[in-house]
C-alpha cells in the first residue's frame, strides 16, 4: 500500500496556521515544532530516505532505534536518542564517540556498575539502557552477550545516547504504587496556568477603568448648575482636566486588555473626548454629553453615594479575588522542594488553603493575581522610591477602594482628592496617592509595563484552592491503581494504559533474580513504552521490546524469578482486566491497553491471544491468525448465548477453521505479535478463511472503501469479543461488581453517546462507539446466568421509560433509536432472529449507514 501526502499536508498546514495565528506564545512554540516535524515527513518521503508503512522506516536505522513519530504513526527520521549531547554526557566527553568508549574502559565501567548498584538513574529511551546492560554482562562474566550488544550499538556511537542520567537520593518506588504525572509535570502545569482573556478584561475593567470613569465623571459634576452639564467650570477645572487626560494616556498604554476605554461611543469616552475638547478650546457637543452624564449618574448613582459607593465596594471585592494562577502558583510552590521525577505519596498537604507564611510572601512580593492575573513578584507600593513632589499615603484609617472621594458633587474641589501632585510624576508613568492602588494604578514602570498591579495586601489567609488547582496536584497522587481509579484521576481506558504500563513494567521486570539487573530492566521496559506507535502495512508488527539487542541479550536470564513471577504475572493480568471492565465497562480495549495485557500474558506462559484494534482505513483485509484462536476462544465461551443469537454466529464455521489451524503447531503465547512466528501454511489458511467469513458477514456489496473495510473489522471483533472473551476465559477475570452490573453501565455509557450522537453535527464516530457498548453489554449478560438476558431487558426498558418519558410520549431521536435496540433484543429473547432483510428490528452495529440515526 502506497501511503499518500495528503495526511501529511494537511496536518502542516493547521501547524502552521496555528503557529502563525494563535495569540498564546506557547502554543504558538508547539506548532512550530509541529511544523518543522511535518517538514521532515514530507522532505524525507521525497527524498527517498524515509519509507512510511515499514518498521524500518529512516534509511540507514534498525528497527529499534527510538523515533521522532508524530500523529498518525508518521516518523520524521529522527532518532529521540540523538541531538545535541546533554548535560550528564557532556560532563563525560566531548562528543558521544569519545564519551562511548570512556564507558568501555575500566573507569567507564565502574561507574556504570555504580549506576546498577545504586538504581539511581533515569532511563527516558530505551537506548539508554544499552552500556549499563554491557556492564551487567561484563561482571556477571558474559563476555559473548557483552560483545553482541556492542556490536548492535556501536555503528551508532557517535550519533545516539546510550546512557543515562544519574538522579542521587531518588528514593525507591513502590512497585504497586503507579502516577499518572510526576511532581515536576503537576508543578509545570501549574505554573503555566493562564487567567482566560476575558477575565483578565474584566478584571481590569474592574480595578482600573471603572475608577477612572468615576473620576471623570466626578470632574464634570463640578460644572452642573441646576442639572445642566457644562454650564459653569470652576477655576482650576481645566488643570484638573489636563491632568486627567495625561492620565488616561499612561492607563491607555499600559492597560490594553480591556477594549471599552476605546470605543468612541461609551460614555466614558465620551466625557473623556468632551474634557478634550474643552481643553482644546473646541466646540462641545452639549447634548450628547448631557446624555452621557445623565445616563451614568441614573445608573450608578452619583460618584460617593451610597447606592454607588456599595456597587464600587462589591466590584472592588471582585477584582481583588486571588486569580486562579495566584494560587497555582502558591501551590506550585509548595512542591517545588520535593524529586520532581515521582509522585506524592499524600495531595493533601499540598491542597490546603493559603496559609499565614503563603499570604505573607504575596504579600511582600506583590503576588495578588488580580487585574490580569500576573502579579507574581510585581514591586510593593511602600517599598517604591519616591520621587520630588510624589505623594504618597500615610493613612492609617479604613481605606475606600473605588477611588472616588465621597461628597465631590457638592464640593467643587473635592475631584481633586487623589490628583496628581506635580506634572512629572505623569510623565515619569507613575500615579500616587492614597487610593492608588485601590483605584488599580499603577505605581511604577516596570510594574506596569509587566500589567501587574502592586502595593497587595497578598493572597488572603485561608484562601481555598480552586478545583482547577486541587485536579493538578492529585494527578501526581501515587498509589495503588486501583485507588486512582476510585477516586475518578483515571478517567480514559487510554489513561489507565499509560498507568497499566509502570505496574507491568514491575511485574515483568520481577521474572529476573537479579536485582540490579530487575531494575535495569523495569525502567528500560518503561522507557519503551513510551515509544509511539508506527504506521505499518503488510500485516508487519510493530518492534517488540525482546527485539532490542541489549534486552535479547539478557532474555536467558529470564524465568529465574520461577513460577512465583509467574503466577505475579497472571494475578496482575487477572486485576488489572477486572479493574478495566470494571472502570470502563462502555469503552473497548485500546490498543496499548491491549500491548500491556499480551506482556503479562507472555510472562504468565498463557495461551491468551489478545487481539488489536486494526485502522480501517490502512486495513489489508487480512487477519493474523491469532484472530482465528481469539474467535475459537469466543465461540466455546459464548456458543448459545445470547450474544452469538443477537450476532447470527455460527460457532461451527469457526471451529471448523480452528481445525484448521490446529493442523498446524499452535504458537505459544510470545510468538502471538510476530508475522515471522506464525508462518505455517495451516494458520495462515485459516487466516484466511477468517478474514473470508468478516467480509461476508459485512456484505460484501459494500464495496472496497474505508467503510467496506470498517465493517470487516467491526465484524472480526464481534466474532472476537474483541478481548472480552480473552479476559473471562484464559485471564480467569471475573469483575468486582459482577457481570449484571458491567452490562448496567455498559448500557448507561451507550445511551450517552446516542445522545452525543444526534447532537452532533458529525455524529458516526459516536453511534460507533454506541454500537461497541452495546456489543459489549450483550458479552456481559451471556457471561451472567441464564435468567439475565430477560432481566437485563426489562430493566432496560424500565431505565428508558424513567430518563425518557413513556413510550407513547418519547418523539426524540435518541430514544426512537433506543426503543429499535432494545426490540431487536426482546426479538432475539423471542425465538427470532436479525439477519433477514426486515427493515425493523435490525442488528445495531456501528459501521452503517445509519439507521438509529432516523437517516
Amino acid at each position: 500500500m502506497n501511503i499518500g501526502d495528503g495526511f501529511p499536508l494537511g496536518r502542516l498546514a493547521r501547524a502552521f496556521t496555528t503557529a502563525t495565528t494563535h495569540e498564546d506564545q506557547a502554543t504558538r512554540q508547539s506548532a512550530e515544532r509541529r511544523v518543522q516535524a511535518w517538514t521532515r515527513v514530507l522532505e524525507g518521503k521525497t527524498d527517498g530516505t524515509l519509507t512510511i508503512g515499514s518498521r524500518t522506516p529512516v534509511a540507514g536505522l534498525p528497527a529499534w532505534v527510538t523515533l521522532e513519530v508524530v500523529r498518525g504513526g508518521f516518523a520524521t527520521g529522527r532518532p529521540l536518542a540523538g541531538g545535541p549531547l546533554l548535560p550528564h554526557e557532556a560532563a563525560v566527553a566531548p562528543d558521544r564517540a569519545a564519551g562511548f568508549a570512556h564507558y568501555l574502559t575500566d573507569a567507564g565501567l565502574a561507574e556504570l556498575n555504580a549506576m546498577l548498584d545504586a538504581a539511581d538513574y533515569e532511563i527516558t529511551v530505551p537506548e539508554e539502557a544499552a552500556l549499563l546492560t554491557v556492564a551487567w554482562l561484563l561482571r556477571e562474566g558474559d563476555r559473548a552477550g557483552a560483545f553482541d550488544v556492542l556490536d548492535a550499538i556501536a555503528p551508532f556511537a557517535d550519533s545516539l545516547r546510550f546512557v543515562p542520567a544519574r538522579r542521587p537520593g531518588r528514593p525507591a518506588r513502590d512497585p504497586e504504587h503507579v502516577f499518572r504525572t510526576s511532581v515536576g509535570e503537576a508543578r509545570s502545569s501549574l505554573l503555566m496556568r493562564r487567567t482566560p482573556p476575558a477575565i483578565d478584561a474584566m478584571q481590569e475593567a474592574l480595578s482600573v477603568w471603572n475608577p477612572f470613569a468615576d473620576r471623570l465623571l466626578a470632574h464634570w459634576l463640578t460644572t452642573v448648575v441646576d442639572g445642566r452639564v457644562a454650564a459653569s467650570f470652576p477655576e482650576d477645572w481645566r488643570v484638573r482636566a489636563t491632568e486627567l487626560l495625561a492620565e488616561y494616556r499612561v492607563l491607555a498604554a499600559r492597560h490594553r486588555l480591556c477594549s471599552k476605554p476605546r470605543r468612541p461611543k461609551e460614555n466614558s469616552t465620551i466625557l473623556r473626548t468632551a474634557m478634550k475638547d474643552v481643553v482644546r478650546g473646541s466646540a462641545l457637543k452639549r447634548g450628547l454629553l448631557q446624555h452621557a452624564v445623565d445616563s451614568m449618574v441614573a445608573r450608578r448613582g452619583r460618584p460617593g453615594s451610597p447606592e454607588h459607593a456599595a456597587l464600587r465596594e462589591r466590584q472592588a471585592a471582585e477584582a481583588a479575588r486571588p486569580t486562579h494562577r495566584a494560587l497555582a502558583a502558591i501551590a506550585a510552590d509548595r512542591l517545588a522542594g520535593l524529586p520532581q521525577d515521582d509522585g506524592l505519596p499524600d495531595t493533601a498537604a499540598f491542597v490546603h488553603p493559603v496559609t499565614e507564611d503563603e499570604h505573607a510572601r504575596t504579600r511582600r512580593s506583590g503576588v495578588q493575581g488580580q487585574a490580569d492575573g500576573r502579579g507574581d513578584e510585581a514591586e510593593s507600593s511602600k517599598n517604591a522610591p519616591q520621587r520630588e513632589g510624589e505623594r504618597t499615603s500615610t493613612a492609617t484609617g479604613p481605606q475606600r477602594t473605588d477611588a472616588t472621594p465621597t461628597g465631590w458633587s457638592a464640593v467643587p474641589d473635592a475631584a481633586s482628592a487623589g490628583r496628581l501632585t506635580a506634572p512629572d510624576a505623569v510623565s515619569a508613568g507613575r500615579l500616587a496617592g492614597p487610593d492608588a492602588a485601590a483605584a488599580g494604578r499603577p505605581v511604577g514602570p516596570d510594574a506596569a509595563a509587566a500589567g501587574r498591579l502592586v502595593g497587595s495586601d497578598g493572597v488572603p489567609v485561608g484562601t481555598a484552592m480552586p478545583d482547577v488547582v486541587v485536579r493538578a496536584i492529585s494527578q501526581a497522587l501515587s498509589a495503588p491503581i486501583g485507588t486512582l481509579v476510585d477516586r475518578r484521576i483515571v478517567p480514559s481506558a487510554e489513561v489507565l494504559a499509560g498507568l497499566a504500563q509502570q505496574l507491568v513494567a514491575s511485574t515483568v521486570a520481577a521474572d529476573y533474580g537479579d536485582r540490579a539487573l530487575a531494575a535495569l530492566r523495569s525502567a528500560a521496559y518503561r522507557a519503551f513504552r513510551g515509544r509511539r506507535s508506527l504506521l505499518l502495512v503488510n500485516l508487519e508488527s510493530q518492534v517488540r521490546f525482546e527485539e532490542l539487542p541489549w534486552v535479547h541479550a539478557v532474555a536467558s536470564r529470564r524465568g529465574s524469578g520461577g513460577d512465583a513471577a509467574r503466577t505475579a504475572a497472571r494475578a496482575t493480568l487477572t486485576r488489572l482486566g477486572g479493574l478495566t471492565l470494571g472502570a470502563f465497562p462502555g469503552t473497548i480495549i485500546p490498543n496499548r491497553l491491549v500491548t500491556e495485557f499480551a506482556a503479562l500474558a507472555g510472562q504468565a506462559e498463557l495461551d491468551a491471544p489478545f487481539v488489536e484494534e486494526l485502522a480501517a482505513d490502512i486495513f489489508m483485509s487480512t487477519f493474523s491468525p491469532k484472530f482465528v484462536w481469539a474467535a475459537e476462544i469466543a465461540a466455546e465461551l459464548l456458543d448459545g448465548s445470547v450474544y452469538a443469537r443477537y450476532y447470527g454466529i455460527d460457532t461451527a464455521q469457526l471451529w471448523t477453521l480452528r481445525a484448521i489451524a490446529e493442523s498446524a503447531s499452535r504458537p505459544t503465547a510470545g510468538a502471538w505479535k510476530s508475522h515471522a512466528g506464525l508462518t505455517s501454511d495451516p494458520e495462515w489458511d485459516a487466516a484466511r478463511k477468517f478474514a473470508a467469513l468478516c467480509s461476508s458477514r459485512a456484505g460484501a456489496r459494500w464495496g472496497p472503501g474505508t467503510s467496506a473495510k470498517g465493517r470487516v473489522i467491526e465484524q472480526s471483533q464481534i466474532l472476537t469479543t474483541h478481548n472480552l472473551a480473552v479476559l473471562a476465559g484464559p485471564a480467569g477475570v471475573t469483575p468486582e461488581p459482577g457481570w449484571p452490573e458491567l452490562a448496567r453501565r455498559a448500557f448507561a455509557v451507550m445511551c450517552a453517546r446516542l445522545v452525543t450522537a444526534h447532537r452532533s453535527p458529525l455524529p458516526l464516530r459516536a453511534v460507533k462507539d454506541a454500537a461497541y457498548a452495546w456489543r459489549q453489554a450483550l458479552f456481559f449478560v451471556s457471561m451472567a446466568d441464564d435468567a439475565e438476558p430477560h432481566v437485563f431487558a426489562a430493566w432496560a426498558r424500565d431505565e428508558t421509560e424513567r430518563a425518557f418519558g413513556p413510550v407513547a410520549t418519547r418523539t426524540a431521536p435518541p430514544t426512537v433509536g433506543l426503543d429499535r435496540v432494545l426490540a431487536g433484543l426482546d426479538h432475539v429473547l423471542d425465538g427470532g432472529g436479525l439477519d433477514g432483510d426486515e427493515a425493523y428490528p435490525r442488528r445495531f452495529l456501528g459501521w452503517s449507514g445509519h439507521w438509529i440515526l432516523g437517516r
